[in-house]
């Protein structure tokens, strides 16, 4: 009963297309030119459509987690392959809401802007602080 469960609300989140691996995401993102961006669409399906975050061009760990977790309060945002030590971190947006990519981009770049003031207004040794406290993504916890 609880195979049937799963399998039913992951088919509620699936297009008719076969799926798409994480590995096969990647190759998207790399293959699209980030020159001037550090977030954007990458793949669209019936379902979804799937964003890739430059990770590598966020300059500290701070920002990246503190980014990272600003990201994953945001209702629309699923975070199917997010790591600050990756290139690239991996979101989809379903379809049914109805989010334009300029939305979804928009919102974001007002992300990482806001991270970005928040990195200015302290310290080296406070972010240093509240990556102890908050960073789910060392290996230490």
């Amino acid at each position: 009963m609880i195979s049937f469960s799963l399998i039913s609300q992951e088919s509620k989140y699936l297009g008719t297309e076969p799926n798409i691996t994480h590995e096969e995401l990647l190759q998207k993102a790399t293959k699209m030119d980030f020159k001037s961006d550090v977030f954007k669409a990458i793949y669209h399906d019936s379902k979804n459509t799937y964003y890739a975050l430059l990770t590598e061009k966020i300059s500290s760990r701070y920002e990246k987690i503190k980014l990272l977790e600003k990201i994953s309060t945001d209702k629309s945002l699923v975070n199917i392959g997010a790591s600050p030590t990756s290139t690239y971190s991996l979101f989809l947006v379903n379809n049914s809401l109805g989010k334009s990519e300029t939305e979804i981009e928009q919102l974001v770049y007002n992300l990482i802007d806001q991270v970005n003031t928040e990195a200015m207004q302290i310290n080296e040794e406070q972010q240093q602080q509240w990556l102890l406290k908050n960073d789910k993504y060392s290996g230490s916890k």
